[in-house]
């Protein structure tokens, strides 16, 4: 057998997309020499593009095994890796091949985009950096470049790389619209909006960055032109939940609430377990005087990672489920800030009808004000970890302060009638008006929150 014709002959059907007779004849070549590499590594190739990832490691690893001085194959078991979230060992296999070819720009970028995705960004720029001096024209190595500089919140020196890619090869629509996103977060908005154009120009078809410019446009107060960019974004990809909350969150800065619930809607049809949608459709419905409903949607709050994140306390009580809590003990913790905490504190009076005991967890600032306002009621600082009292297993039940809302105001006639509810250090009231009303000579004294 003529092992080079065969080859030849092989990867000229894999290249006409006659893959089965391509991998025949690899076959073929495998039992006549065993120990014929490049057959092995076109074979890893043919299972990888089939989608048998793992068999096509196992593949091009057989052809290093014989030959693992071929950079080629490094790169694509690399490569493999990478598709298979193997980022560590795919890290070690680029930087073998970058050893045997220091200037090969693939094994370049994908080591940079492995270092990346490990956590190794500062390494990833140096990589990326050493490319250039070799390759000081490669468009791609300055974007992704701009890429490891702008996940470590390096804007300009992102911006300067992504311009730079721009300069090399200026008809790539991704590279203005990264560049884009950059200067959006920069603040410069008039800047970002001109660069999704020009990157709508080469990608008029990218429901992404109709999205993002949506986005910019809102910030910069074109809500017209907010509006009218998500829209075509949602035409491009309608069934993209992020894009029609966008579209909600434009319409109800704009006063367009009825539009407003009817995007935040649509987003909920297209993906029923989007949380910022169904919290935002809470939010309006609350507006319009849709209680029940309202606060059933603004619970979705706490499936939102980032809102649940920055917001949610944990305890190891069962949550609050509106049953009966007479002789009961439950902890109310704050969430959000302080106005959000006064707001809902009204709701502590009818807790306190309902509950034996009532420990609340709140900002330092509060803690003094409110055990001034509601004596029978303990309150504790936030910290980490929560007060000891908080923990016992003698209580029952825990809530989010904000929470108790969809239990205890499930109407307008369940609201409190009280009109005021904190009160005021008497001793500091006076020394204060004292002073101010020495500063006033005489003039009437008008407090503005």
């Amino acid at each position: 057998m003529d092992l080079e014709y065969s080859l030849q002959q092989a990867h000229l059907y894999y290249q006409s997309k006659n893959v089965e007779f391509a991998r025949k004849i690899y076959r073929q070549i495998l039992r006549h020499d065993p120990m014929c590499a490049q057959a092995w590594n076109r074979l890893g190739i043919i299972a990888y593009e089939s989608g048998r990832t793992e068999i096509g490691i196992q593949l091009v690893r057989q052809a290093l095994e014989i030959n693992s001085d071929q950079p080629e194959f490094l790169v694509n078991l690399g490569q493999m890796l990478m598709k298979s979230d193997k980022f560590i060992e795919a890290v070690r296999v680029f930087q073998d091949a970058l050893e045997k070819d220091p200037n090969d720009l693939d094994t370049i970028t994908s080591l940079g985009i492995s270092l990346t995705r490990v956590g190794k960004i500062d390494e990833a720029i140096q990589i990326y950096q050493y490319g250039l001096e070799a390759n000081p024209n490669s468009a791609q190595v300055y974007k992704n470049l701009g890429w490891a500089f702008e996940e470590t919140n390096r804007l300009e020196k992102a911006i300067q790389a992504y311009q730079s890619a721009i300069r090399i090869d200026p008809e790539v629509g991704t590279t203005y619209a990264d560049l884009a996103r950059v200067l959006y977060a920069r603040g410069s908005l008039e800047e970002s909006i001109k660069n999704f154009r020009y990157a709508l120009k080469y990608t008029p078809e990218d429901a992404l960055t109709y999205s993002n410019l949506g986005t910019a446009f809102k910030e910069n107060g074109q809500f017209d032109e907010a509006i009218q960019a998500y829209q075509k974004a949602i035409s491009i990809n309608p069934k993209n939940a992020e894009v029609q909350n966008r579209l909600g969150n434009a319409f109800r800065e704009y006063g367009m609430l009825d539009e407003a619930i009817q995007a935040y809607q649509k987003a909920i049809d297209a993906n029923p377990k989007y949380a910022d949608s169904h919290s935002n459709l809470g939010t309006l419905l609350l507006m319009q005087g849709n209680l029940k409903h309202g606060w059933k949607e603004l619970e979705w709050r706490w499936k939102s990672e980032k809102f649940a994140k920055n917001n949610k306390r944990l305890f190891p009580h069962p949550l609050w489920d509106g049953h009966q809590l007479t002789g009961k003990a439950i902890v109310i913790w704050s969430e959000q800030g302080i106005g959000d905490c006064i707001m809902f504190a009204s709701l502590l009076f009818r807790l306190q009808q309902k509950a034996e005991r009532i420990l609340v967890e709140t900002q330092q600032r509060m803690v003094l004000l409110f055990r001034r306002s509601f004596p029978n009621i303990g309150f504790f600082c936030i910290q980490d970890p929560p007060n000891s009292r908080l923990l016992e297993r003698s209580v029952d039940y825990q809530s989010s302060i904000g929470s108790l809302a969809q239990w205890l105001l499930p109407d307008e006639e369940s609201f409190p009638k009280s009109s005021s509810y904190l009160k005021a250090c008497a001793d500091k009231t006076g020394e204060v008006r004292d002073e101010y009303q020495k500063l006033a000579m005489g003039k009437l004294l008008i407090g503005i929150s």
